[in-house]
């Protein structure tokens, strides 16, 4: 709620209102440990099931780059010629996502 004023043209529905239900405590969050792999690997599925039922033709992602790099590294096949796998910090991509 706190950035849906600042940006009234961004459909922020589908983000859960709240802390990080992922955010591990030493990051101030209420999780124990880090996410396994495994864990990630099934929020990036559903991320990417969710992303390619969408009918606009450009998205916009924001996330965190550990997450990002498991999804280009072990999902999308990035090509590193392209550029890393891990994204920095403000680091803007563009990606084309075509499902199968």
């Amino acid at each position: 709620e706190e950035v849906s004023s600042e940006f009234p043209k961004v459909d922020f529905s589908s983000i859960k209102a709240g802390q990080d239900p992922e955010l591990c405590v030493k990051n101030g969050g209420s999780r124990n440990s880090r996410e396994t792999n495994d864990e990630i690997d099934d929020r990036i599925v559903t991320f990417l099931e969710y992303l390619l039922r969408r009918s606009e033709a450009r998205i916009v992602v924001v996330g965190h780059s550990s997450f990002f790099e498991r999804l280009f590294q072990d999902h999308l096949g990035w090509d590193t010629s392209d550029g890393d796998t891990w994204i920095e910090n403000a680091e803007l991509r563009s990606t084309v996502v075509v499902g199968a």
